[in-house]
């Protein structure tokens, strides 16, 4: 809830002929009643992929620009585990556009690979229209050289834009571009707020 938006997570709702895959739905306080704005889809719905588990989102009181943050921890797709997709609207009168995809493999360096069931996405907060926080539920490392993680309890991103914002446009990320890492106990990135 941010403003007159407010988001409401899906997980287990079919997306067309994927059962399970999940959605978000957008809702605007009209100052009388909460009326249906907008669903959102994933990009690549996956079975019991859980798009909308987490939401999150901001919205600018001045401009009516805001940003949306979805967590689909159960994407097991294409050798990633969970993903969190970002939209945004440029003012009050715009829809929502998908503008990233990000997953587990943009939260690693190149010495590591990601186990399946991470839970990227598990949590997610829009704090600005620049800043994501991520979290996700298991950090389980396997590096290059076999070696494991010694410690594998949850993480939590932030995600700033490039150049200090998100941008209209779909933005490939480096592991670097996370420029907070926080390595937490077994049971942290259930949750993450504000």
């Amino acid at each position: 809830l941010s403003g007159s938006l407010l988001v409401v997570g899906a997980p287990v709702e079919d997306s067309g002929l994927t059962s399970d895959a999940g959605r978000a739905h957008v809702f605007r306080w009209t100052g009388t009643a909460w009326t249906p704005l907008q669903s959102l889809d994933a990009a690549v719905p996956v079975v019991n992929g859980l798009y909308g588990h987490a939401v999150s989102v901001h919205v600018d009181s001045v401009s009516g620009e805001a940003v949306v943050a979805i967590g689909s921890p159960g994407d097991e797709t294409t050798s990633r585990s969970g993903a969190v997709e970002i939209w945004r609207r440029p003012n009050a009168a715009s829809p929502f556009v998908r503008q990233a995809t990000l997953d587990d493999q943009d939260a690693i360096d190149s010495t590591e690979t990601r186990l399946p069931f991470s839970s990227f996405g598990y949590s997610v907060e829009v704090l600005d229209l620049d800043t994501v926080v991520i979290g996700r539920t298991n950090s389980f490392d396997v590096r290059t050289d076999n070696s494991h993680d010694p410690d594998p309890g949850g993480e939590a991103f932030v995600q700033p834009g490039p150049g200090g914002g998100l941008t209209p446009y779909p933005f490939a990320l480096e592991p670097s571009a996370f420029v907070f890492q926080f390595d937490l106990t077994p049971s942290s990135g259930w949750e993450v707020s504000r």
